[in-house]
């Protein structure tokens, strides 16, 4: 608006149109035309000088029909050939410079995407009907927590089972192997039984991408416990995409509303309450709430394993000059009187975060527990009071690994039955007058 402003002055001061476009390095025709729809504006005969919406489309100098016809070309055969073999817009540019076309690379740029955005193959994906009790899925996510005034990461393991829309979740402050397999036996515990199938991402943790095989734990692990693990398709998160939904629901509706908590067992708590209320509500498509929905799964499942699994690593670790072992970042003290320079570790999940991480000179007497016995025995003692709900002091786990436990004997079915005849009173009366 302010060079036809300027327009108008200087054909009020010169009263001709050449030397108007002279002045401003204009065409006369342009300076006549805006000068004219000023002239119809002040008679009413137009509404404005310049249209709101107008567009100026200018012909390409350089991309001429027989040049967009060749570049159409290319991508035409690109179709035909292997997708790593196909013709990029650079290499589509070089070959037009090759035949003496003078054409820049953004030019020929951005008529491939204008080709690719009418002519390339539209993904289309297949609605998943899961068949009820094959199927989970799990994936991570991360979440950061206030605890104590102090904001951390901490890692969200997220379960979901496809047909009925059960979610399970844990968190922990690591995502390891160990986290995984943990994540697992607590899933398993708390729906009583073990899907058909599990579905990854490709995480190390359960596949190996430069072997291209699955990790050989993990599979030792999943033997133990009876499902098959399936790893989806690189870049392909709608092959578990439910779980994919899932973490990020889970953590919106849980962490989304509080993020601080004076511990971290109060954050587990509260994923717990919350994760009790969303099984409770009813879920898209589903006649049945989550938790109805499991019970019906849960029918169709394997059995949980009759041993239970010892989740633990074993580590080799040399001792330093100073007495100090070096384990996930931090340092440990070993006795002077242990003469070897190396020593074995073995490195459970949460024992000390769980207990221990308010009280950390609590735990200095459960390790002198474990030179007293073995740390096998103090592993099955552990196992033993987490069944019991018992929470693992010095004193309770020192009444478990110096007494003798009664052995427990599976429960088994007998087909036949036993049989058992009348007892005879009287042999009893007659013993007690004797």
């Amino acid at each position: 608006m302010a060079d036809i402003r300027r327009i108008v002055d200087l054909y009020e001061l010169y009263g001709s149109y050449k030397k108007v476009a002279r002045e401003l390095s204009i065409s006369p025709n342009t300076a006549k035309k805006y000068l004219r729809r000023i002239k119809d504006l002040h008679d009413g005969e137009a509404e404005e000088i310049l249209p709101k919406n107008r567009k100026i489309i200018q012909p390409s100098r350089v991309l001429t029909e027989t040049v967009r016809l060749k570049i159409h070309q290319y991508l035409e055969s690109n179709l035909e050939h292997p997708r790593k073999q196909r013709l990029t817009a650079k290499r589509i540019w070089e070959l037009l410079v090759t035949d003496g076309h003078k054409i820049g690379y953004t030019s020929v740029k951005d008529e491939v995407v204008r080709w690719k955005r009418t002519n390339s193959p539209r993904e289309v994906y297949i609605l998943q009907e899961p068949r009820i009790g094959q199927r989970a899925e799990f994936d991570w996510g991360e979440v950061v927590l206030c605890i104590e005034g102090v904001r951390s990461k901490f890692y969200l393991a997220v379960f979901v089972l496809p047909f009925s829309l059960y979610r399970f979740a844990r968190l922990y402050p690591r995502s390891a192997r160990l986290e995984v397999i943990q994540a697992h036996i607590e899933f398993f515990h708390e729906i009583g039984a073990v899907p058909e199938t599990i579905f990854y991402d490709r995480m190390s943790v359960v596949y190996d991408s430069q072997e291209q095989k699955l990790n050989e734990k993990f599979l030792e692990y999943s033997m133990h416990s009876g499902f098959r693990p399936c790893v989806c398709n690189p870049a392909s998160p709608h092959e578990k995409g439910t779980d994919e939904e899932s973490v990020g629901y889970v953590r919106r509706l849980t962490f989304g509303e509080r993020s601080s908590f004076e511990s971290f067992e109060a954050a587990i708590e509260w994923l717990s309450m919350c994760l009790t209320e969303i099984n409770a509500r009813p879920v898209y498509r589903r006649p049945d709430v989550p938790v109805q929905g499991l019970v019906q799964e849960r029918d169709l499942m394997h059995h949980l394993p009759t041993l239970e699994y010892e989740n633990y690593d074993l580590k080799r670790a040399t001792i330093s000059r100073y007495s100090l072992v070096k384990c996930e970042g931090n340092f440990y003290s070993v006795p002077d009187t242990y003469r070897p320079r190396q020593i074995t570790l073995k490195i459970m999940v949460d024992m000390f975060n769980r207990y221990y991480l308010d009280d950390p000179k609590g735990f200095l007497p459960i390790l002198d527990l474990m030179r007293e016995t073995s740390p096998e025995a103090l592993s099955s003692a552990l196992t033993i009071l987490n069944k019991q709900n018992i929470s693992p002091t010095y004193d309770t786990l020192r009444f478990f690994l110096h007494q003798t436990m009664e052995q427990k004997v599976e429960p088994f079915a007998c087909l036949g039955g036993f049989a058992v005849t009348q007892p005879d009173l009287a042999v009893f009366d007659r013993m007690m007058v004797g």
